[in-house]
């Protein structure tokens, strides 16, 4: 017995390509053409599939009724809150945050933000408004006073 590994035939040998490039992971489209008939079903089945998308800032979103360019982007950037972006949308006015899935779900199908429901979002992993906040929330530390009593110059 050999110890080195056969080649895999099916992705390289003669006339076949080698291995295939990795690709950009992009976000998945999906079209929504439902009439008032069948509306509020697709409001529930919205309002399940948004927690279903994965946290993170990296982690590509859904994309509805359109591309990238032109569709309306739904993304988890923080756990439990998810950004909704009306494309095109090149100065930010048209991106709004929500808590709710079901906010969510009715603001794809409406095709325009509810402003009411709107939230400001967490900007860093613990909720706070900036990097010291969120490493003394994560940590638990709190600034300590000097033992000394004298201010550090």
């Amino acid at each position: 017995m050999s110890a080195t590994p056969e080649p895999n035939p099916v992705s390289a040998g003669p006339g076949r390509p080698g291995p295939r490039p990795k690709r950009r992971t992009l976000p998945t489209r999906i079209s929504i053409q439902a009439d008032k008939a069948i509306e509020q079903v697709v409001a529930d089945w919205l309002a399940y599939l948004v927690p279903a998308i994965p946290a993170g800032p990296d982690v590509p979103g859904l994309i509805f009724d359109g591309d990238l360019k032109t569709g309306i982007v739904v993304a988890q950037r923080h756990e439990g809150q998810w950004s909704v972006s009306f494309r095109p949308n090149p100065d930010g006015s048209r991106l709004r945050h929500y808590a709710s899935p079901a906010v969510v779900a009715r603001v794809i199908l409406a095709r325009e933000h509810d402003e009411a429901a709107a939230i400001t979002p967490a900007y860093g992993p613990c909720g706070g408004a900036g990097v010291t906040a969120d490493i003394l929330a994560c940590t638990g530390m709190e600034p300590q006073p000097d033992p000394t009593g004298q201010a550090a110059s």
